[in-house]
C-alpha cells in the first residue's frame, strides 16, 4: 500500500465540531505549527456524507503557513502518505517558503473529529501465532476488523463517508473557503492517489501537480511478482557490484529466498516469527540504509546465524501493530480490493522469493464478507483518468512500495502534460528531498515554471555493508542480560516507523 506503513506520525488531537457551525465554514486563527513556525489554524465543518443534508456534521483541521515573499504564487496543498497517517505534520520545504503558502488539510478518519482507531487490530497483531501470515493470524485479523467496523458503526460513524472521494471534497472546500481559484498539489505515496482523484474531479482548479512515490489506481495491493522483480533485477544486481555484498553471496535474491522459505523458528532462547520478519524486512526495503540492515540479517542467517532475524522479529512487532490508524487504512485502501482474485495464491505464489508479506498481512482479512466492509469510491477502479493537468511524477528504481514501472506504464501515458523523473538506486522513503538542493531545484522549479531541471543530481551507489548489524545487537544483548535488546526493540521500532 502506498502506503507508508512505517511512515506514520502521531496525529494532532482531533477538534470537535463547533456548535452551530455550517457546512463549508472555516475560521482561521494565529497559531504555531510544529512549535516554532508561525501559521494559521482552523477547523473546517463538513458533512460526513457530502451532499447529503441528513448526514451529521464533522470537523477537519486545517493549517496554512503563509509564504514569506511579497508576491506568492498559487498555494501548495500537501497530501501525505498512508492511509492511516496524519496529514498535519509537514514543515514548509525550503524551496517553497518564499513563493507559496503551504496548506495542510486533515485527513478525515485520522485528523478530524472522527478518528477510525482499531485497537482490536493492534491487539490481534500482538498475539503470538508462530507465523503472523499463516491461518491463525489471518483469522485473528479478520475477526478484529469485523469487530472494529461493527463498533465504529454502532458509535454512529458512517463508514461510507470515509473514502478518498470525501477527502477530495474536503480539499476543495478548503480551497474555496480560502478564496483560491487554483492550487498546486504536492503529494507522496497514498497521497498521490488523492491528487489524481482531485485532478480528475476538478482539473481546472489544479495549477500543477507533483507526485512522489506514485500509486496508480488498483495499486494499493502489493504484488509478489513485482517485489521479486525488484529483488532480482535491482537489489541483486547492485549486490553483485558491491564488493562487500558480493563476497557474502553470489546471488542475493536466491539467498533471500532460501532464508524466507526455510526460516528457523528460534535462536537460542528467542523465538522467531517468520511472518513478522518478512513484513519487517519488506518495510525496511523502503529505505537504503535500513534495507542494508535487513539484507545483512538474511545473509547472516544463510550462513547459519539467525540472531539478526531474532532481533528483527522482536523489535518489529510493536512497529507493525502501532503507529497508524487501521480503520482509516482499510476504509481507503480496501477500494482496490478485487473480489474475483485469489489473493491467498497471489500473495505467496510458487517460486516466489518472499511473497508479498505486507499484502498478506493487510489484505488477507479484507475480502471475506465477514471482514472489513468495502465501500468503493465512484468511477473506474482500475484505470487512471486522462488528464491535461501539468504533472511531474517522481520515483525510484528500488521502490518496493510503489514500483516505478506502474507509474510509467499505467499513469504517464494518460497525462498529456506529464513528466517523469526516476531517481537511480533510491527507495520509497528516499524520494522526498532526495539530494536536497537538487530536489529543491527540480520540484520548486516545476511549481514555478513547469520546467524539469535534473542537472543537479549525482549518482550515489547503495552501500550494502550496514552501519549497524542486527546480529551484533543480538549477541551484545545476550551478554547484557537482555537490557540491550530492550533498547534495540524501542530504538528499532522508532527506526522502522521513521
Amino acid at each position: 500500500m502506498l502506503l507508508l506503513l512505517w511512515g506514520c506520525q502521531s496525529a494532532p488531537v482531533p477538534e470537535r465540531t463547533a456548535i452551530g457551525a455550517a457546512p463549508g465554514g472555516l475560521v482561521m486563527r494565529a497559531c504555531m505549527h510544529r512549535d516554532s513556525i508561525p501559521a494559521e489554524c482552523g477547523t473546517l465543518t463538513v458533512r460526513e456524507r457530502p451532499g447529503n443534508d441528513a448526514s451529521r456534521l464533522i470537523s477537519i483541521p486545517v493549517i496554512r503557513v503563509r509564504a514569506s515573499g511579497p508576491a506568492p504564487r498559487d498555494p501548495i496543498f500537501f497530501l501525505n502518505g498512508g492511509p492511516g497517517a496524519t496529514n498535519m505534520r509537514l514543515a514548509p520545504p525550503r524551496w517553497s517558503r518564499a513563493d507559496h503558502d503551504l496548506v495542510l488539510v486533515g485527513y478525515r478518519g485520522v485528523d478530524g473529529s472522527e478518528r477510525l482507531d482499531c485497537p482490536e487490530m493492534s491487539e490481534a497483531l500482538n498475539q503470538p501465532t508462530g507465523d503472523l501470515l499463516k491461518s491463525e493470524g489471518l483469522a485473528l485479523r479478520r475477526a478484529a476488523l469485523r469487530g472494529c467496523a461493527e463498533r465504529l458503526q454502532r458509535g454512529g460513524i458512517d463508514l461510507r463517508g470515509f473514502t478518498m472521494d470525501e477527502v477530495v471534497e474536503d480539499i476543495d472546500a478548503v480551497r474555496a473557503a480560502l478564496g483560491h481559484e487554483r492550487i498546486n498539489l504536492y503529494s507522496v505515496s497514498y497521497g498521490t492517489r488523492v491528487a489524481q482523484r482531485y485532478a480528475a474531479a476538478y482539473p481546472g482548479r489544479v495549477a500543477r501537480s507533483v507526485q512522489v512515490g506514485v500509486n496508480p489506481p488498483g495499486r494499493f495491493v502489493f504484488e509478489a511478482g513485482q517485489l521479486d522483480t525488484i529483488l532480482t533485477q535491482e537489489f541483486s544486481r547492485l549486490c553483485a557490484l558491491d564488493a562487500w555484498c558480493h563476497a557474502q553471496t553470489p546471488d542475493l535474491a536466491a539467498t533471500i529466498q532460501r532464508v524466507a522459505h526455510n526460516m528457523p523458528t528460534r535462536w537460542g532462547p528467542f523465538s522467531i516469527d517468520r511472518g513478522v520478519v518478512l513484513v519487517a524486512a519488506f518495510g525496511m526495503l523502503y529505505d537504503r540504509g535500513t534495507a542494508a540492515m535487513a539484507l545483512d540479517a538474511f545473509l547472516d542467517a544463510d550462513h547459519g546465524d539467525a540472531s539478526g532475524l531474532a532481533v528483527l522479529s522482536r523489535l518489529a512487532r510493536s512497529s507493525i501493530s502501532s503507529g497508524q490508524v487501521f480503520g482509516d487504512l482499510f476504509a481507503k485502501g480496501s477500494t482496490d480490493h478485487d473480489a474475483s482474485r485469489d489473493y491467498a495464491a497471489a500473495f505467496d505464489p510458487p517460486g516466489t522469493i518472499m511473497g508479498a508479506p505486507a499484502a498478506a498481512l493487510l489484505w488477507g482479512p479484507v475480502g471475506d464478507a465477514a471482514g472489513w466492509p468495502i465501500h468503493r469510491v465512484a468511477g473506474p477502479a482500475r484505470d487512471a483518468a486522462p488528464s491535461s493537468v501539468e504533472t511531474l511524477l517522481i520515483g525510484g528504481n528500488l521502490d518496493v512500495s510503489t514500483p516505478v514501472v506502474n507509474a510509467t506504464r499505467e499513469l504517464l501515458p494518460r497525462l498529456s502534460r506529464g513528466h517523469q523523473v526516476i531517481f537511480r538506486d533510491a527507495g520509497h522513503a528516499n524520494l522526498m528531498e532526495f539530494q536536497g538542493a537538487a530536489y529543491g531545484a527540480l520540484v520548486g522549479g516545476f511549481f514555478a515554471t513547469g520546467a524539469v531541471d535534473t542537472t543537479g543530481f549525482r549518482y550515489e551507489p547503495m552501500t550494502f555493508r550496514p552501519k549497524l548489524k542486527l546480529s551484533r545487537v543480538a549477541k551484545l544483548s545476550m551478554l547484557g542480560g537482555g537490557l540491550l535488546l530492550g533498547g534495540a526493540v524501542y530504538g528499532g521500532a522508532r527506526l522502522l516507523r521513521r
